[in-house]
């Protein structure tokens, strides 16, 4: 599987995007972390 992921919230402004050479089937290891740093820095 290979591509990106992004993510918008109009209310605060945040934007996020993600781009992989490729994502292994089931591995969310980097998806896990951008949550966390989103998580940390959107208060």
């Amino acid at each position: 599987m290979n591509g990106s992921a992004a993510y918008a919230d109009i209310d605060t402004g945040v934007a996020v995007a993600v781009m992989r050479n490729r994502f292994t089937t089931g591995d969310l290891t980097a998806v896990a972390r951008v949550d966390r740093i989103v998580a940390e820095n959107v208060s």
